[in-house]
């Protein structure tokens, strides 16, 4: 959980917010009836990317499919002027695949070989990330636009040579686009 108000209120069973009060004290009630003791932790937000990212609503509807609303993928192929060849994290199927050649999320980045003329677009896990950006660097494709949280950028050290486009990525939903 990363919210210390409501770490507090659930471990100790109040809150001068009324309402978390009631949440706490309901739930502690349910704990005590059941005989289960449950303690709350902090989670930072750099360690729990894809519950912070389910709550700011910048996954699509369906979260298995792990994707990006239709409009800002519209938005980012009119700002590309095309679209991208190769998706670089899509569902083994391709379902939810953002172009006509696909990756699945289940192979490892460095594994993908893409032909020299391929403009790559990819929307790794944020847990799966660095790996990327480490892969990224020694794709042979013609580009590769990569959306990954802007902490994760900059503890990158080997992307100073990169172009981190913040224009494409205004939306407060989507917090780092990189663009290699």
């Amino acid at each position: 959980m990363d919210s210390a108000v409501a770490i507090a209120a659930l471990n100790s069973g109040k809150s001068k917010n009324k309402v978390l009060a009631w949440y706490a004290r309901e739930f502690k009630l349910l704990c005590l009836k059941y005989s289960v003791q449950i303690c709350f932790a902090h989670i930072p937000t750099l360690q729990n990317l894809e519950a912070d990212w389910i709550s700011r609503g910048a996954l699509g509807t369906r979260i298995s499919d792990w994707t990006v609303t239709p409009l800002f993928m519209r938005t980012l192929n009119f700002s590309i002027g095309g679209a991208f060849h190769v998706d670089a994290f899509s569902d083994p199927a391709g379902v939810n695949s953002q172009a006509q050649q696909y990756c699945s999320f289940w192979s490892p980045a460095s594994s993908f070989h893409f032909e020299s003329h391929h403009i790559v677009w990819g929307f790794p896990p944020p847990a799966l990330a660095h790996n990327t950006l480490t892969a990224a660097l020694t794709w042979t494709c013609d580009q590769v636009y990569l959306l990954v949280p802007q902490a994760i950028l900059q503890q990158h050290a080997q992307i100073r040579s990169c172009t981190v486009n913040k224009t494409l990525c205004s939306s407060q939903q989507h917090e780092g686009f990189l663009s290699v």
